[in-house]
């Protein structure tokens, strides 16, 4: 699956085969680290620039009908090049192609559980799209700015309940960010799929926008709309 995006922010899958009885994927070598590593050391505006490079990468495996399912820190790697920071999207081993099922079935719970969308945490397998990856991302960024995941303080199948049924804290809760950031990321950890940015592709223009300093395109939820949400 991975083999078949073309992409310079996506981990490069040159062969895969079998020698002496053992399988093997020959894949890109990134002389770089994890985002999770190396977030301290980034400053805001290399973050978002980062994150817009993982957002072309994502949208170029949506785009092939990819959906990666398990997006996090640790599968994404980041070089510092001498033209500056160069962001990879690694390991597609839950990926899905299309429609198609792969190695999951119906009920079945399968990513890093802080990461998982709700329709993942459901085990909706039929629900999940490229707008899983979009949770997942807002995920990301979340713990890129504020050093932690909305509900790190959580273990097991809390998180997942945490992820159905309760709406995260805002990342200005927890880190003194810029408000359209803020609302951005929020949008991404909507519960309901379409309520979040539609493509990849759309939430690294939003990070764009931030990065130049224009204004985004997202609004913030009313308090009426908040008040409606917390009844449900």
């Amino acid at each position: 699956l991975q083999a078949r995006v073309e992409h310079p922010h996506v981990c490069r899958v040159y062969e895969a085969g079998e020698w002496r009885g053992q399988a093997f994927i020959a894949m890109q070598l990134i002389q770089g680290r994890t985002l999770s590593s190396m977030a301290r050391d980034l400053s805001f505006e290399e973050k978002l620039r980062v994150m817009i490079q993982v957002c072309e990468g994502v949208h170029a495996a949506h785009q092939e009908g990819l959906v990666h399912r398990d997006l996090k820190p640790t599968n994404l790697m980041v070089e510092r090049r001498p033209d500056g920071l160069h962001a990879t999207v690694l390991d597609f081993g839950l990926a899905r192609f299309g429609t198609t099922k792969g190695i999951t079935q119906s009920g079945m719970v399968m990513g890093t559980m802080h990461y998982m969308s709700p329709e993942q945490a459901r085990g909706a397998d039929t629900d999940l799209d490229r707008r899983s990856d979009l949770y997942a991302l807002g995920i990301c960024l979340y713990e890129l700015f504020a050093g932690d995941v909305p509900f790190g303080e959580l273990k097991g199948v809390d998180v997942l309940a945490a992820t159905l049924d309760q709406d995260p804290p805002t990342l200005r809760f927890r880190a003194s960010v810029p408000l359209d950031l803020d609302t951005v990321v929020m949008k991404c950890l909507e519960k309901v799929p379409g309520r979040r940015y539609d493509s990849a592709r759309a939430l690294g223009d939003e990070l764009h926008r931030i990065l130049l300093g224009d204004p985004i395109l997202a609004r913030r939820a009313t308090a009426r709309e908040r008040a409606v949400r917390w009844m449900r």
